[in-house]
């Protein structure tokens, strides 16, 4: 039966009463939550009485808990005891933060202080329902459509900034790296990438950088492990002297860096997409999900994503291990660890 209007709305021009709508339910078994098990499965006739006539259709029942979140990705299970940072929420960070909330990851700090314009819709997550939006608030609201198990906090806080209100960036920062298991980076800047490397080294927690390289001819992405693997300066250093690998750049692009506002470089979205599963397939093998989702052998990997495999210049994806140097304190390497980046194809 239709509920009636309260007597000071029954003659409002633009409110009616709500069609008459009857309800069915109808219960029948179905197989689940475990093959050769049976529970109760449920659907609703659902029948809308209208002046024009009547209209029915079905309403099935869908199971959302945490349990049956997890049935289809048992070899990540444990995640959702983890908590991982996440600084720099563009190209590579939105795909990131959504991916890892899809994971199964427990908890999800985002921290950026930039807006989503609408000219990022070209390669980021996000889209034109999310302009004007700050990007760490938008990602928070898309990771947890993604999965409504995975809590999220946006941190919105311009790091290196001279000025601010009460906590400095720095030291939130600090409080947001100690929470977390694991700290990605994924600012696209060299500063910020060195600060949370130092931040990280201090507390003693993992890093995974990635970046992608002019044009988006290449991407990279390395773990810095403390006391496990070569320290974030070493790393820069090895680059520095060709003793890393390194992606491949595209030519100087002809747009002006101006900000997120405006277009800053130029590249394919859908190479991003390839170098942020990589690196949210390396995140996830750092916290070791319980559920014996196997790790990686490298701690360094470059993608370049014009070059055949076979190229002998710059392999399609090359991987190394970044062994901690015995003559750098801030490597913290035992006494004889100090060779050189070791290479894989």
């Amino acid at each position: 039966m239709a509920r009636e209007l309260p007597p000071k709305l029954a003659g409002s021009r633009r409110l009616s009463a709500p069609p008459p709508l009857e309800l069915c339910c109808l219960v029948f078994p179905e197989e689940g939550p475990g093959v050769g098990e049976t529970r109760d499965g449920y659907l609703f006739l659902a029948i809308e009485r209208r002046p024009q006539g009547k209209r029915e259709f079905l309403l099935a029942v869908q199971l959302l808990t945490e349990e049956e979140y997890g049935r289809r990705r048992p070899e990540l299970d444990g995640l959702g005891e983890k908590q991982a940072l996440l600084v720099g929420l563009g190209t590579l960070g939105g795909d990131i933060a959504v991916e890892l909330a899809k994971a199964g990851l427990g908890e999800l700090e985002l921290l950026d202080f930039d807006g989503f314009e609408v000219g990022n819709m070209v390669r980021h997550r996000l889209g034109i329902e999310f302009a004007g939006f700050a990007k760490a608030r938008a990602l928070a609201i898309a990771a947890r459509r993604a999965n409504p198990f995975c809590r999220t906090a946006a941190t919105e806080v311009q790091l290196g900034a001279v000025e601010w209100s009460s906590e400095s960036p720095l030291a939130q920062l600090a409080k947001a790296v100690e929470a977390a298991d694991v700290v990605v980076e994924a600012s696209g800047s060299h500063q910020i990438a060195q600060l949370v490397a130092r931040v990280c080294a201090e507390q003693g927690k993992p890093m995974v950088a990635t970046w992608l390289t002019e044009g988006f001819w290449g991407a990279e992405i390395v773990r810095i492990r403390p006391g496990e693997t070569i320290c974030w300066s070493c790393f820069v250093e090895a680059q520095r002297d060709s003793d890393a690998l390194t992606a491949e750049s595209g030519p100087p692009s002809q747009v002006v860096a101006q900000g997120c506002s405006h277009p800053t470089t130029a590249g394919a979205g859908f190479d991003a997409v390839e170098a942020a599963a990589l690196a949210t397939r390396l995140v996830v093998q750092t916290l070791g999900p319980e559920g014996g989702y196997p790790d990686c052998e490298w701690d360094h990997a470059v993608l370049n994503f014009r070059r055949d495999p076979t190229d002998p210049e710059h392999r399609r994806i090359a991987t190394e291990v970044l062994e901690g140097r015995d003559d750098c304190e801030r490597c913290q390497a035992p006494v004889g660890s100090g060779a050189p980046p070791s290479k894989t194809s």
